[in-house]
């Protein structure tokens, strides 16, 4: 069976992820929140099936052929000791108390480990991250670009639920419909950006982009203690039903 083309698979996958946010307000507003995690179980086993089915199997013998030798398992582990003490020291520090011994101690071994990550990855003959890459300046500021964008997309992803649910006071599925509104804008023009930097080059339609973002954010920060439509439409409701 063959593959999808990239920019169907493209289309599909911001499809995907467009269909999230509806279906977990709707999880969340007619069944127990811990669903939202049970629903994964089923897709991915589909996904696993899925994925047997239709990807290629083209170099798969070398690769099993090449078995554990080819795989960087002490990076993993240190990199897996590295983000499991670093995140949970940050999330739980708050509550727990940036000077106590368990903040402390998950901070330090996880600083520890990330060292011991850096290091090991310097010597390993085949590496999970290549650090010769960051001799590249081009690759250094790609990925900064890329962090500081994922960071204003999942910044909105993360926040703007509890803002519609907890200060404008909506219902989560009707929350989570509003939030389709963004995946499906990328679904939209993400081919069509696509296309038109083939032909002219994707520097301006990022620096556009992020520029767009960036102007969206600054307005929604100097307009939160602002009544928004849906506010007012309810209150002219009310008013009326009075």
């Amino acid at each position: 069976m063959p593959i999808a083309p990239v920019e169907n698979s493209a289309q599909q996958r911001w499809l995907i992820l467009s269909l999230g946010s509806p279906l977990g307000g709707l999880i969340s507003a007619h069944l127990d929140w811990t669903w939202v995690f049970f629903i994964n179980v089923p897709l991915g086993i589909a996904a696993i099936a899925l994925a047997w089915r239709v990807l290629p199997s083209d170099g798969g013998s070398a690769l099993l052929r090449k078995g554990v030798a080819g795989f960087d398992l002490p990076g993993a582990v240190l990199s897996m000791l590295a983000l499991m003490g670093i995140i949970y020291g940050l999330n739980q520090g708050r509550e727990l108390g940036w000077g106590s011994p368990v903040i402390l101690a998950s901070l330090g071994g996880g600083g520890l480990a990330l060292i011991a990550f850096l290091l090991w990855e310097r010597r390993c003959a085949d590496p999970m991250l290549n650090l010769a890459l960051f001799r590249s300046r081009s690759f250094v500021l790609s990925d900064l670009e890329n962090i500081l964008g994922f960071m204003l997309l999942s910044g909105n992803a993360f926040l703007m639920p509890f803002y519609l649910v907890v200060v404008k006071g909506l219902g989560s599925d009707h929350a989570g419909r509003i939030m389709m509104l963004a995946s499906l804008g990328l679904m939209v023009a993400g081919p069509l950006v696509g296309r038109l930097s083939d032909r002219w080059g994707c520097r301006g339609f990022c620096v556009v982009g992020l520029g767009l973002i960036a102007a969206a954010w600054t307005f929604f920060v100097f307009t939160l203690g602002l009544p928004g439509l849906w506010s007012r439409h309810v209150s002219c409701r009310r008013r009326l039903d009075q």
